[in-house]
């Protein structure tokens, strides 16, 4: 019995002493290899040429459509790289159009602005009521983009495109109008519900009021459904492009109101989708499906939504690679730790101050613990085609944590503050990182400051 006893206790030991040995060997051979297989970026701002960013071409080649991730929505460093990361797909790979993850209704009136200058920058950033994009470093991707705009012929021009269902005021307003024109029997029972939209669509996300949306869906649906039948008809008398504007605007609010209805008990409400990506993603297909061929995007949102299978669920980015294959890259901007900016959201369901919230350090074997490790940030990993190396690949099968941040909590119960780090595996997920080691907040705008303190918006 001493004796097998004994053997057991070694081989026990043997067993640990392998796993161990396998782990830190492991952990070397990836550290190695991103030192190996990273490409160190010069230069944070945009202004500075692209000569460090040409070895990126390689791995966007082939794609048509980019998503642009983010681990906090806050980070200043995020959107400088953001902003040179853009001027290069424009100019180095022919890239023009820009999807944010913003209001579908209310980001056309930034494109109306980087296409002809109509209106003015800072009236039309604010109005797309996304308080996280209203700064100074959003401003500058702006300027840069209605100055771009002045250079090039219009097949070149930059587009920007929203994909969120909420603020609507730019989509009623064309809506009414078309009906002033062309269905004036029509303007009146539309502008009373959409007066009703409006004061809910203030609240939005919190504190809806349940009855008042579900007295509006049957509505929008009948307006959606006149639409339709009347076509060829309303076409007629105004134009394709008119009645295209004024049919999707309407959709778009019929399905903010459909993903804001909590009571599925009612047998006239459709079954509300899984989750807010899966409306984005209808704005998406609409925008992807209208393009002229080889048309190339660019898609920025949080990387919960650009990562491109379902770890969290339905999302946009794996419809996107579901659709496009290896035309479509998902890009993580990641940090090992720092600050970012957010906003408090308020027991009374409004949101008020903007504040500065911090990131800590990575844990040891998250992605940003590794990627710290290489000692060269800025830096980019392109992980979409890793050949020869199984140890590299096993380790992006294996789930790991990444930072995750969001965009505003409080102390009531439905926002809690958002955990610093997730676990995902990267192999399907991400096809590439751009790593900064150390991150501060982004910088508000007037507007943006005025607004929080008098708590509008979101």
């Amino acid at each position: 019995m001493k004796l097998t006893a004994m053997r057991i206790f070694c081989l026990l030991s043997v067993l640990i002493f392998t796993n161990v040995s396998f782990g830190q060997d492991t952990t070397k051979v990836v550290i190695d290899w991103l030192k190996q297989n990273s490409i160190p970026i010069k230069y944070i701002e945009a202004g500075n040429g692209f000569s460090d960013l040409q070895p990126l071409k390689k791995a966007w080649k082939d794609v048509k459509v980019i998503g642009l991730g983010e681990a906090t929505h806050g980070t200043r460093e995020f959107f400088q790289m953001k902003h040179r990361l853009m001027e290069f797909l424009v100019t180095e790979l022919g890239f023009t159009d820009f999807i944010l993850e913003s209001s579908y209704s209310a980001c056309q009136t930034i494109n109306d602005y980087i296409l002809t200058g109509k209106g003015d920058r800072a009236t039309v950033l604010t109005g797309q009521g996304y308080t996280a994009w209203d700064t100074e470093e959003f401003s500058a991707i702006i300027d840069w983009m209605r100055a771009y705009n002045k250079k090039v012929t219009d097949k070149r021009k930059i587009r920007f495109h929203g994909m969120d269902l909420c603020f609507n005021a730019v989509g009623r307003d064309v809506v009414l109008n078309f009906l002033r024109r062309h269905a004036p029997g029509r303007v009146a029972v539309t502008d009373s519900l959409f007066q009703k939209l409006a004061i809910e669509e203030v609240k939005w996300p919190r504190q809806l009021n349940q009855s008042i949306l579900q007295s509006t869906f049957m509505p929008l649906q009948s307006l959606s459904f006149f639409f339709r039948i009347n076509k060829q008809k309303l076409i007629a008398n105004s134009s394709a492009e008119e009645w295209e504007k004024a049919s999707k605007y309407t959709k778009v609010m019929e399905h903010w109101v459909e993903a804001n209805i909590k009571d599925t008990t009612l047998s006239f409400l459709p079954k509300p989708k899984q989750g807010r990506d899966e409306y984005m993603i209808e704005n998406v297909r609409y925008l992807l499906d209208k393009a002229e061929p080889n048309t190339k995007f660019m898609l920025w949102a949080h990387h919960s939504h650009i990562g491109a299978n379902n770890s969290f669920g339905i999302n946009i980015g794996s419809y996107l690679k579901q659709r496009l294959g290896n035309s479509y890259y998902a890009l993580d901007l990641d940090c090992n730790e720092g600050t970012f900016q957010s906003r408090v959201a308020l027991p009374d369901g409004k949101f008020g101050e903007l504040k500065t919230d911090t990131i800590p350090s990575g844990p040891e074997q998250s992605l940003s613990w590794y990627l710290s490790q290489v000692d060269k940030s800025p830096l980019f990993v392109d992980f979409s085609s890793i050949h020869g190396n199984p140890t590299v690949a096993k380790w992006l099968e294996k789930p790991k944590e990444f930072t995750w941040a969001g965009w505003a909590y409080g102390s009531d119960k439905q926002h809690k503050p958002t955990p610093n780090h997730q676990d995902v595996s990267i192999k399907g997920y991400f096809d590439g990182v751009l790593f900064v080691e150390r991150t501060t907040p982004a910088r508000p705008t007037k507007n943006a400051l005025e607004r929080s303190t008098n708590k509008i918006g979101f």
